[in-house]
C-alpha cells in the first residue's frame, strides 16, 4: 500500500453519522508509486536431485484385480443366462412338437375310430335293408299262395328290419353331426395365432414386471440385456427398493440410462456481508489525462462501514480510494489482477 501523508484534522467527518454519506478533502498530495516486496532468489549451483519414481501401490493392484474378478463374473452370468434362455426355449420348441404330435395321433386315432364306426354302421344298414327287401318279398309271395302263416312270419320280420333300421339311421345321424363340427374346427383351428413364446417366457413373473418387459422386450429377447437386467436386480433391491414396485422400475431405467437421473441441486453459497473492496467513489476524473479533478470525495454509506471494519478513519480510507484512481490512471493497476 502506498505511503500516505498524514491525515488533516477528521473532527467535521467524525461527527458525520456512520450510516450516512460524507464528503472529505484529502488535500492536494503527489503521486507515490506502490511499494512492493522484493524477494531476493538465492543462487545456488547444487544440482538437483534425481525425480523419485514412486513405486506402484498395491491398492491400485487391488482395484484392478477386483475390476478383473468383477468383469469376469459378469461374463459367467452372462453365459450362464444365455445357455438358460437357450436351454429353456429349446424345451419350449420340443414341448409344443410333441404336444402337436401328440394332437395329430390323437385326432389321427379319433378319426380312424369314428371312421370304422361310420362304416359298421353303413354295412349294417345295408344288411338290415336287405333283409326288410327279402321279407317284403316273402310277404307278397305269401299273399299270393294264401298262406296265413307265412304271411303273418313275413310281417314280424319286416317290423324288426324297420325297428334296426331306425336305430342305425338315428346312430349314422350322430356321427354325421359329429363330423361335421369337426370339420368345421379343424378349419378354425390353423387361423388361429399360436401362443407368443415371449408371453410363455414370463412364466409366473408378478404383472408389473410382465408389463415392463413387455414395454422392452429386449431386455427379455437379448441375452446380454437381460444378464444385465439380472445383475441389476440386486443393486436395486439394496438400495431399498421393493421388488418391481415403481420406485424399483425407477431406480432400474436410471441405471439403465432410460431414465434421466435426478439430481439435486447443490447449496447456493453464502455471500458475505463484510466490503472487501472500495465501491465507485463519486470523484469527478477528467476526460483527457484520466486523473481526478479535486481532492474532495464523498464515501458512501457502505465505503464507511468499510473503514470502519478496516479499523481506520474515514479520510485516511478517502486517500487509499483516491490513490487507487490515481495508479489506475497511470495503468500501473488493473482489475483483473
Amino acid at each position: 500500500m502506498p505511503r500516505l501523508s498524514p491525515p488533516p484534522s477528521t473532527r467535521k467527518q467524525e461527527d458525520v453519522p456512520h450510516d450516512k454519506p460524507v464528503t472529505i478533502d484529502v488535500g492536494e498530495e503527489r503521486e507515490q508509486p506502490l511499494e512492493t516486496e522484493k524477494v531476493e532468489t538465492p543462487q545456488t549451483t547444487e544440482t538437483p536431485p534425481p525425480p523419485i519414481v514412486e513405486p506402484e501401490k498395491p491398492e491400485d493392484n487391488e482395484q484392478l484385480n477386483a475390476l478383473q474378478l468383477q468383469l469376469e463374473a459378469l461374463k459367467k452370468s452372462e453365459q450362464v443366462a444365455r445357455t438358460a434362455v437357450e436351454e429353456a426355449q429349446r424345451r419350449q420348441q420340443e414341448a409344443e412338437r410333441i404336444a402337436r404330435q401328440h394332437e395329430q395321433d390323437a385326432t389321427r386315432y379319433r378319426g380312424d375310430a369314428e371312421q370304422s364306426e361310420y362304416d359298421a354302421i353303413l354295412n349294417a344298414l345295408s344288411a338290415v335293408q336287405a333283409e326288410a327287401e327279402s321279407a317284403h318279398r316273402d310277404y307278397v309271395a305269401a299273399v299270393h299262395a294264401q298262406e296265413p302263416e307265412k304271411q303273418g312270419e313275413a310281417q314280424r320280420r319286416i317290423a324288426r328290419a324297420e325297428a334296426r333300421l331306425e336305430r342305425l339311421e338315428d346312430g349314422r345321424a350322430v356321427l354325421d353331426r359329429q363330423r361335421e363340427q369337426r370339420s368345421k374346427v379343424e378349419k378354425v383351428e390353423p387361423q388361429q395365432v399360436q401362443q407368443d413364446p415371449f408371453e410363455v417366457a414370463l412364466g409366473n413373473l408378478p404383472d408389473t414386471a410382465k408389463t415392463w418387459l413387455r414395454s422392452h422386450r429386449d431386455y427379455m429377447t437379448d441375452t446380454r440385456k437381460n444378464a444385465k437386467i439380472q445383475a441389476l436386480h440386486w443393486d436395486v433391491l439394496d438400495e431399498g427398493h421393493s421388488a418391481f414396485g415403481q420406485q424399483y422400475f425407477n431406480s432400474l431405467e436410471e441405471k439403465l440410462g432410460l431414465r434421466e437421473a435426478k439430481i439435486e441441486p447443490e447449496p447456493e453459497p453464502q455471500r458475505s456481508s463484510v466490503v472487501v473492496s472500495a465501491p465507485p467513489s463519486r470523484t469527478s476524473v477528467s476526460m483527457a489525462s484520466g486523473k481526478p479533478t479535486g481532492t474532495r470525495i464523498t464515501l458512501s454509506t457502505e465505503q464507511r462501514e468499510a473503514a470502519r471494519i478496516s479499523g481506520i478513519s474515514d479520510a485516511d480510507y478517502a486517500r487509499q480510494v483516491l490513490r487507487l484512481q490515481q495508479e489506475k490512471s497511470n495503468g500501473r493497476y488493473s482489475d483483473r489482477g
